[in-house]
């Protein structure tokens, strides 16, 4: 994936970080190439800690799953795929993420899960339950896209909590609420 591409997924996920829990945070690019760390969010006034992110891109993997279990037809530069089990494929990539880092590593890295075309429905992604993984938190974040299916989902992007990296403590301490 493109520094580009980490920045706007890094970036999309801050705004809403930011909208939701009211923080300040701004995203910072990591130029070390050979780092875990794809972008750094930092706090403009100090207040909220400096937060690790790390971008899971599917590199194809979900259309290449969706050619394996249904069937895919190329229509011009599109490609029209049948239903694919997101579940199943956001299981696998947070089990290779947290074999491939160490525990120190997992436990300050917030890692940012690449939307995929066909967007899937955040109802699909809700209620996935990977707060064991030893991550600080784990995200569903899906940017805008124009599709001939649009919905609010499609229309805006969305962000869905699969470990939040706010424990109830953090929201009591850094939000003033549970």
């Amino acid at each position: 994936m493109t520094r580009i591409n980490e920045f706007q997924y890094s970036g999309f996920f801050v705004e809403w970080l930011n909208e939701t829990h009211n923080f300040d945070y701004e995203v910072v690019e990591n130029n070390e190439e050979k780092s875990e760390i794809d972008a750094y969010a930092t706090s403009k006034s100090n207040t909220f800690p400096n937060l690790n992110l790390q971008l899971v891109t599917s590199h194809g993997e979900v259309l290449k799953q969706s050619a394996m279990n249904t069937d895919s037809v190329m229509k011009g530069k599109d490609v029209i795929v049948g239903e694919v089990n997101i579940e199943e494929w956001i299981s696998d990539v947070i089990k290779k993420k947290d074999k491939k880092y160490s525990m120190e590593s997992r436990s300050n890295l917030i890692l940012l899960i690449e939307g995929r075309i066909p967007t899937p429905s955040p109802q699909s992604i809700k209620g996935l339950d990977f707060s064991g993984y030893p991550f600080k938190g784990i995200y569903y974040v899906s940017l805008p896209v124009i599709s001939s299916q649009e919905t609010a989902a499609t229309k805006n992007g969305f962000v869905i909590v699969i470990k939040d990296m706010l424990t109830r403590n953090d929201r009591k301490n850094l939000l003033g609420r549970d």
